[in-house]
């Protein structure tokens, strides 16, 4: 999310690929499940994701993993350098949106 290719998306395209997701991949729709404030609240977190200092990266890897949610799964992901390979045998997530309700 982080990544040049989803930093270039405008708000509106992230809006609507997080409301109705990117058939025949990872990416499932959470429009029927999040109010469109919940979802514009993700559109501003991935605007802030390359911004994040490794400390507030850290807390949000926290909170997800607090959350159940699978941030902290893709944590390594995260870090690596914009453009830098995989290494052998990795693979990309297919899914790495946190998605966690507010109760």
């Amino acid at each position: 999310m982080s990544q040049a290719a989803t930093q270039q998306l405008g708000d509106g395209e992230l809006y609507y690929i997080i409301s109705n997701g990117i058939r025949l991949t990872g990416m499932p729709a959470w429009g029927s499940e999040d109010k469109p404030e919940a979802i514009w609240d993700l559109v501003s977190v991935i605007r802030r994701l390359p911004k994040l200092s490794p400390e507030e990266l850290q807390r949000l890897q926290n909170a997800a993993r607090e959350a159940g949610g699978e941030l902290s799964e893709q944590a390594p992901e995260l870090e690596k350098k914009e453009g830098e390979p995989a290494k052998e045998g990795e693979t990309k997530p297919k899914h790495t949106h946190t998605h966690v309700h507010k109760h």
